[in-house]
């Protein structure tokens, strides 16, 4: 036991130095507490990242993000990079800028949610006893998501702590329709979610 705390005081000391500032979780877009005050409002004040308002986020066509009538995408997974003014190929295929892209999928997928769907935010919840030296410990949190109607929501949560035991692992089911499981980056299939009853 002697040992353990001095090498978690460690961890926590080098971790702290990466915890961002209000201004930098701001200019990265993330979710920060509305300045109303309201409980569960989140206000968004980045630059949003070349978000176009009814775009897809595969393939940037515009298409109907009510998703009345669904569209088949074609998509590069690497987009093509402009190098000192030059367009490069598809990292994903080679082919050139404005081909075809070398993937398909059944729907256009959106991510309207990230920057629209500022309510309904909730805060972790407290431990019930929390620990008598006021150290929690370090952990990492990692999720994957699946798009919906609404854009991107999580569909899965990992946390590991700081000896890398998985302290959770756990799917959760979205709010809205299914659209695509994004299996390609989120490595979640239609199964998966068949016994799931977590929100």
């Amino acid at each position: 036991m002697k040992l353990v705390i001095p090498v978690i005081l460690h961890i926590y000391k080098k971790c702290s130095r990466f915890v961002l500032a209000e201004y930098e979780l701001r200019s990265l877009d993330c979710p920060r507490p509305d300045s109303s005050g309201s409980e569960g409002r989140a206000e968004l004040y980045g630059d949003q990242y070349g978000f176009k308002r009814g775009a897809c986020k595969r393939c940037d066509k515009t298409f109907d993000i009510t998703f009345t009538k669904k569209e088949p995408c074609d998509f590069h997974v690497e987009r093509s990079r402009k190098i000192r003014g030059v367009q490069k190929p598809h990292g994903c295929c080679g082919s050139r800028f404005g081909g075809t892209g070398c993937r398909t999928a059944p729907s256009h997928v959106y991510k309207g949610n990230l920057y629209l769907d500022v309510e309904g935010f909730v805060r972790t919840q407290p431990l019930s006893s929390p620990p008598a030296d006021g150290n929690y410990g370090v952990y990492a949190v990692d999720t994957e998501a699946i798009h919906t109607v609404k854009g991107l929501e999580v569909c899965k949560v990992s946390v590991i702590n700081s000896t890398l035991k998985t302290v959770y692992d756990e799917f959760c089911l979205p709010t809205a329709e299914i659209i695509d499981y994004n299996t390609i980056w989120s490595g979640i299939r239609a199964e998966d979610l068949q016994k799931v009853t977590k929100t």
